[in-house]
């Protein structure tokens, strides 16, 4: 007998889902397709910016709700997408970094796996950034650049995300020679004047600036064209009636100031969704919008996983942290958003951000770092270039300044009606202190109630994931073949994993698709079953095969793993991290008060504290207290608090203490660690020269982030890549790509003199 062929399964599970939906809704599920653009605001005809040129856009929110006030939960791809996938806050699983290997806890699912076992057909062209290790077959029928919803059974819903590259903000960099010719080339001619570029107040305002402005929304327009294609195949395919469109950006817009940073111009994003007439009682509910609305509602990437589970008809767990906005289980609208920032790239921050409909506060956790360090992708912008130079030579004004305020403000408050651009830091200002007071709280507040580990250090919460070093492997599936048997001589095959809250994926042999599974599998005497298990966060298991007739072997390759979020929460460790840092609110006056965290048993409280005393000792008796305590902290079991340790020992010139500890520190098989202490030895401008030599750099990592910085050491000191007595040819090539785009003139003046 031959067995039922993949797209009948999925007739199968899809009839008994169709019955059930039309049962509640009189309606077939709905199709819904995501148009993402990438690294773009809200610059849009469409919201009324009359500088864009994109109308296909612009006439789906005519046919649709344009929301203006949508943000990104973090202003940087990977973070931002690990948010949407999954509906939790990236800093709440550790996916605040910018690429990292997140572990979510066991009972989390990236969102598209619950409508595949619901009967949808889910597709990706071709974006990921997740930040944790998952299995593209669980989660996907089809990944792959093009992938569409041609591969579905006949009458099977679909989620097809389509994503456009073309307005990264690789593309939006003018030294792009090549790119900026074929754009042009694409739109005919038909350039955005720069002399009519509208020009943000926080910008120098000149030619080289508004050139880059103007090829950002050349960008635009050239991907509204080809995301048209999109819809245009819809209507030709007779599917747009039955199908939701969603187009959004995933963060702000890919300039400076922008991209990477949790203002409004990091945070805020385009959301346009069309909802077909025949959904849009069931899907709006009490929301009674009609076609060509302008949405006020306050809503963010976290909602977005929950609001397409409400939309498809399926019963939204209780693990995700945002709220549905349309569909049967649709919450009331928000009162705030939140946002952060951890490490971008290379360089270390960490901030958050709360905004509601008429403020966006910010706090800087990390007060003491310039807002404009060294990020080696956003230093090739020609603006951010311009705008140094022009610092320099003391020609921006007090608004275009504020950007390289050095340290930064503990708190910024900002009056979105008034001060679209946030120029203003209201923080200080005493009439304010009631709404600075109300939004200092709710931070508070949420970071706990999200068990934001943004304190945490990375190297601490990396050792937290894989103490040993070892990546977790989810356990091989196991069948059972003993549940029944067909007079025929078929089947019926259970699996099961060990794994807590892993799935499973099966296909037979000869087959080329992966079917989640969701019930038993008919086995015919000749067939083979193949089949393999992902926890997420975890690297999938080994592929197991299941024949009729033949003994199954026990695989016994059992995991011993603590999930990390229980070595968090054990001793309370979010809320007293918390609770340390309200210090920074108290300036000088809680220098004494730092010492008493000195001996916590957590790294990360005694990291903060080791940088609390570092920044705030002024005087002779202050910094010989401090002194004395760096030189025991050289001893610390956490090589993050002895790295801040020994950089505190060479800020105050006893380089003799302090260089042998870096020496040490880099060559910690943890990359986290050597990538922190990097950071550290960058501060130290040619002071470095005496950490001299580095370790190798191994073969194909000259872009990997510590060792951008260390190429970035070797320019600064005037060594070239040929100069490296252990690098090979090949390396060589691979390290002078980063070294020839290093922007050097961004020294700051952190104390050490050259």
């Amino acid at each position: 007998m031959k067995n039922v062929e993949p797209k009948i399964v999925y007739l199968l599970v899809l009839m008994v889902y169709q019955y059930s939906y039309s049962q509640s809704q009189q309606l077939p599920p709905p199709n819904i397709v995501w148009i993402s653009w990438e690294d773009v605001g809200p610059h849009l005809g469409a919201y009324g910016d009359e500088y864009a040129n994109t109308p296909n856009m612009d006439r789906l929110a005519d046919e649709g709700f344009t929301y203006l006030n949508a943000y990104s939960n973090y202003p940087v791809c990977a973070p931002a997408r690990a948010t949407i996938i999954i509906g939790q806050y990236a800093s709440s699983f550790g996916g605040q970094f910018m690429r990292v290997r997140a572990i979510p806890g066991q009972d989390v699912k990236l969102f598209p796996e619950f409508l595949r076992k619901a009967g949808y057909y889910c597709t990706n062209d071709v974006k990921t950034d997740y930040q944790m290790e998952f299995d593209p077959d669980v989660v996907w029928d089809e990944i792959a650049s093009g992938a569409r919803w041609d591969g579905r059974a006949p009458g099977q819903p679909f989620f097809s995300v389509i994503n456009f590259g073309t307005t990264h903000e690789g593309r939006s960099r003018t030294e792009n020679v090549s790119w900026v010719r074929e754009i042009e080339k694409a739109l005919k001619g038909k350039r955005h004047d720069p002399k009519q570029a509208p020009v943000p107040p926080y910008f120098p305002d000149n030619e080289i600036v508004r050139e880059n402005i103007a090829l950002y929304y050349a960008n635009m327009t050239y991907t509204d064209s080809i995301s048209n294609l999109v819809l245009e195949r819809l209507e030709k395919e007779g599917l747009a009636e039955n199908t939701i469109v969603m187009f959004w950006g995933d963060h702000g817009w890919g300039l400076p100031r922008g991209k990477r940073w949790p203002y409004q111009s990091g945070l805020r994003v385009p959301l346009i969704i069309k909802v077909p007439q025949k959904y849009r009682e069931a899907m709006l509910g009490s929301r009674n919008y009609q076609p060509g609305d302008k949405i006020g509602e306050l809503v963010s990437f976290v909602d977005f996983a929950p609001t397409i589970l409400s939309l498809a008809g399926i019963e939204i767990p209780d693990y995700m942290q945002g709220k549905a906005f349309l569909g049967s289980q649709a919450k009331e609208p928000r009162k705030y958003v939140y946002g952060g920032r951890g490490r971008m790239d290379e360089t270390y921050d960490c901030m958050r951000t709360v905004i509601d409909d008429n403020y966006l506060y910010m706090r800087n956790y990390m007060w003491h770092l310039p807002y404009a360090q060294t990020v080696r992708s956003m230093e090739r912008q020609a603006i951010l270039q311009e705008w140094r130079r022009l610092h320099k030579e003391g020609k921006l004004n007090k608004a275009q300044n504020t950007f390289f305020q050095y340290p930064k403000p503990v708190e910024e408050l900002y009056d979105l009606k008034n001060d679209p651009h946030q120029i203003y830091n209201l923080a200080g200002e005493k009439r304010y202190q009631k709404t600075l007071e109300r939004f200092r709280e709710e931070n508070k507040n949420h970071m706990l109630s999200i068990h934001d580990v943004g304190l945490i250090t990375e190297q601490e919460l990396d050792m937290m994931r894989w103490e040993d070093g070892k990546w977790p492997k989810t356990t091989t599936p196991q069948a059972d073949n003993n549940y029944r048997n067909y007079w025929n001589g078929d089947v019926e095959v259970s699996l099961s994993c060990s794994t807590p809250g892993a799935s499973l994926v099966w296909k037979y042999k000869d087959s080329d698709n992966w079917q989640l599974y969701t019930q038993k599998i008919v086995l015919g005497p000749n067939d083979i079953l193949q089949a393999k298990a992902h926890r997420l966060g975890f690297y999938t298991s080994d592929i197991a095969e299941f024949q009729p007739g033949f003994e199954t072997v026990k695989i016994k390759d059992e995991i011993n793993y603590v999930p990390w979020q229980e070595k968090v929460r054990e001793n309370n460790l979010i809320e007293r991290l918390v609770e340390l840092k309200e210090l920074d609110l108290e300036g000088s006056a809680a220098l004494d008060k730092y010492y008493d965290y000195l001996n916590d048993e957590a790294g990360s409280i005694r990291y903060w504290s080791t940088v609390g005393i570092r920044l705030l000792n002024k005087n002779e008796r202050e910094k010989e207290k401090a002194k004395e305590t760096f030189y025991s902290l050289l001893e610390d079991p956490s090589p993050i608090v002895r790295t801040e340790a020994a950089y505190g020992l060479c800020e105050m010139g006893d380089f003799q203490a302090g260089i042998p500890v870096f020496k040490e520190i880099l060559k910690h098989r943890q990359e986290s660690v050597r990538l922190y202490a990097m950071n550290q030895l960058d501060k130290m401008g040619k002071k470095a020269e005496m950490v001299l030599p580095f370790s190798k750099i191994p073969m194909g990592t000259a872009s990997h982030y510590s060792h951008r910085i260390m190429i970035r050491i070797y320019k600064r000191l005037g060594i070239d890549p040929h100069e490296l007595e252990y690098a090979t040819p090949a390396q060589i090539g691979d390290i002078q790509g980063v070294y020839n785009t290093i922007v050097l003139d961004n020294l700051w003046d952190y104390g050490f003199e050259e």
